[in-house]
């Protein structure tokens, strides 16, 4: 809850998968994070392994709230709760 609006998990996910993209992306473009494979893992290929996780991740937030997403719901007002 943000004030009185409800933010969806869908919306979540969305942030997830872009974040994964856009660190895979950058890991396969810059050459400073290529993988040299007689070393032991580098920045770039924790890189690569994260952005992996976030991209399932943000699959899965994404699928479970496919009807909100799919209606461009991200936000939903709640209705102030009467105190008793």
């Amino acid at each position: 809850m943000i004030g009185n609006r409800h933010l969806h998990e869908g919306t979540i996910g969305i942030v997830f998968v872009l974040t994964g993209v856009i660190w895979n992306l950058w890991h396969f473009f810059d050459e400073n994070f290529w993988f040299p494979y007689e070393d032991y893992a580098t920045t770039g290929w924790w890189l690569a392994v994260a952005g992996l996780v976030f991209i399932v991740l943000g699959a899965i937030l994404i699928g479970r709230d496919w009807e909100d997403i799919k209606n461009f719901r991200f936000f939903n007002k709640e209705d102030e709760k009467p105190k008793d």
